[in-house]
């Protein structure tokens, strides 16, 4: 994260970068007629009904490549984070690696294009979990190293 601020949320982040995309008119976010992009559900700032991911549900979202369609990648829920993830995907060509190493930290997508909220508290079980995986990690590096 650029400052010890908390970071933007992640449909308001969606709903930034939808402005920036059309040059910062909340007019023409509104009108958007890119449905095909994974944060259109998303960009009025708020979670998308049933019937707007019903509307979008046979329609592929970019990256086309990856054949998922709306209904496939939404499901119920309509994630903003996983629209997110898959905008930063199609930003970068594809690549998972480029989405890693992105050095647009002045995009509003930056912080969460993991698909992860830096914002949201890890619970006790998941913070286990992380460091085992970590210290399985340390000890297979060390071992190859070796």
């Amino acid at each position: 994260m650029r400052d010890s601020r908390k970071a933007k949320p992640p449909r308001k982040a969606a709903q930034d970068h939808c402005k920036w995309c059309t040059k910062g008119s909340a007019h023409d976010v509104r009108l958007c007629a890119s449905t095909r992009c994974s944060l259109w559900p998303h960009r009025s700032g708020r979670k998308p009904t049933p019937e707007v991911i019903a509307e979008l549900s046979s329609l592929r979202i970019y990256p086309e490549e990856d054949l998922l369609t709306a209904a496939e990648l939404f499901g119920n829920c309509g994630s903003a984070l996983k629209a997110i993830a898959r905008r930063c995907l199609d930003c970068s060509g594809g690549s998972k690696s480029k989405v890693r190493n992105c050095q647009r930290v002045d995009c509003d997508l930056h912080h969460l294009r993991f698909g992860r909220n830096p914002n949201r508290a890890a619970s006790p079980e998941q913070r286990e979990i992380k460091a085992a995986r970590l210290k399985a990690n340390v000890e297979r590096s060390r071992r190859k190293n070796l």
